[in-house]
């Protein structure tokens, strides 16, 4: 059965509220040394199947799970800000579909459901006519929920990350 949580997931981001126990500076450090700069995905060397990319610097982060050699424009990223938080600093974000991704979606929507709404108006009710008004719509969704649960595991890397993060600076 399909779940409305894959339909919809990217489309409303996760809010990430995670406090660590140093400083913005020191926080920055140990996330960014987990996290490969894109500009080195090209040439970089992996047995991995995915790895954290983006950027952690200046108090601010936006990383996001890539599949080396794949593009993917509805990669779910976290965006976000560390803050100062008493001795340490709190990190508040939100982890979903890029906003141009999410642009791009419902435009696509917009032209599946102008093609439902434009085959049924102009009378094409005949089985060879309506195979693009059923197939466009069905497609659309099925992209949507492969997307939503490849990013299950995606999003999982990105926590383990952060709990690891946490994890490594309560130690220290």
């Amino acid at each position: 059965m399909m779940h409305s949580v894959h339909l919809f997931r990217g489309w409303w981001p996760e809010q990430i509220d995670l406090t660590f126990p140093t400083s913005v500076d020191a926080t920055v450090a140990i996330l960014a040394a987990g996290v490969v700069p894109r500009r080195e995905l090209r040439g970089l060397r992996t047995t991995q199947d995915r790895v954290l990319t983006g950027a952690v610097q200046n108090g601010r982060l936006a990383v996001t799970c890539t599949r080396p050699r794949v593009r993917n424009s509805w990669e779910f990223i976290l965006r976000g800000r560390l803050v100062p938080n008493g001795t340490g600093c709190r990190l508040e974000g939100s982890l979903g579909w890029h906003p141009l991704a999410r642009l791009m979606t419902l435009l696509l929507l917009l032209v599946v459901v102008a093609t439902v709404l434009g085959s049924f108006e102009a009378g094409h009710t005949t089985a060879g006519s309506l195979l693009p008004a059923v197939a466009f719509p069905v497609i659309y969704l099925i992209g949507i929920t492969v997307a939503g649960r490849s990013a299950d595991s995606d999003t999982a890397l990105i926590r383990q990350w952060l709990t690891d993060a946490q994890r490594e600076q309560a130690r220290s």
